[in-house]
């Protein structure tokens, strides 16, 4: 409990704004929730990749802007699929085929969706990007150059690939 917080107190109207359906909530709040659940999921699987360069950072290789570049250019590229996956989702809302959970009406959209996710985890892109992601430091090695900017470059790319890994 937060100190001096009585969220007992709160009025209905204040709960019942917390769970608004895609189709009522405002584009931008879509977007926030959207980037908040990406950074919470996905920056966690990216701790190797940063552990890996910072050790490379650390023998001398690169600087701590390196580093921030790096998690900055991951974050651009999951900040993309926010967007995207909230644009979809508001498109679904307002064509009246998602629950104000967010569950699928339509059982052709929901038939695309699992046969769409279901044949991308044994397609060779999959399989590409996961090879690139289980091994950081190949990655790198592959890569690298020392600058902000290639650092970037390579955070875009990772991004990229844990992107491929995961977005079905």
């Amino acid at each position: 409990k937060l100190p001096g917080a009585d969220l007992g107190a709160m009025p209905a109207s204040y709960w019942e704004t917390l769970c608004l359906s895609a189709a009522e909530a405002s584009p931008l709040a879509l977007l926030l929730m959207w980037a908040l659940m990406s950074a919470a999921m996905m920056l966690p699987t990216f701790i190797p990749a940063a552990r890996t360069y910072d050790d490379l950072r650390s023998a001398g290789a690169g600087d701590g802007r390196g580093l921030a570049a790096l998690v900055g250019g991951y974050l651009v590229v999951w900040g993309g699929a926010s967007v995207l996956g909230a644009g979809l989702q508001w498109v679904l809302a307002t064509k009246g085929l998602l629950t104000p959970a967010g569950a699928s009406l339509s059982p052709i959209l929901t038939a695309g969706l699992l046969a769409g996710a279901g044949l991308y985890q044994f397609s060779v892109l999959k399989a590409a990007c996961l090879s690139k992601c289980r091994m950081p430091m190949t990655f790198f090695m592959e890569r690298w150059a020392q600058g902000t900017g290639p650092a970037f470059k390579m955070g875009l790319e990772l991004g990229a690939v844990c992107l491929g890994c995961c977005w079905a």
